[in-house]
């Protein structure tokens, strides 16, 4: 059985475990990515990525990072469930962990995507004002 650490104060009681699990999972389904795809960019098994996730082991500071690095996250970012909107640096980051390990090619034609999205999404506001 894992040890459970608790972080309390008056405003909260969370488990930390159930927090980084939370976080992970969130951001890896938000990247659309499977246990093996996270496991591969993390540099761990897809063994230890289903056993943090069934919280059958608790991670280390170092499996920590190496999830955040592969998400493309800060730890805080990992840890702090159930946020919903994130910091404009939060999604640049996001968005260039997605990004990494493609060619420059492949970055400017996903960023001249995204840049033709941002402008539809204008221009169906203004119309709608």
């Amino acid at each position: 059985m894992l040890a459970r650490v608790r972080l309390s104060n008056e405003n909260t009681d969370m488990d930390v475990g159930a927090v980084f699990v939370k976080g992970m999972q969130r951001l890896r389904k938000q990247q659309a990515l499977t246990q093996a795809k996270l496991a591969e960019r993390a540099g761990i098994s897809v063994q230890m990525t289903a056993a943090l996730e069934q919280r059958e082991k608790a991670p280390s500071i170092e499996t920590i990072n190496k999830v955040c690095a592969a998400l493309g996250v800060r730890p805080s970012e990992l840890f702090s469930a159930g946020e919903t909107q994130t910091s404009l640096d939060d999604t640049a980051e996001r968005i260039a962990g997605l990004l990494r390990g493609l060619s420059r090619v492949e970055q400017n034609r996903i960023v001249d995507i995204v840049g033709r999205i941002t402008a539809l999404t204008r221009g169906s506001v203004r119309k709608r004002k």
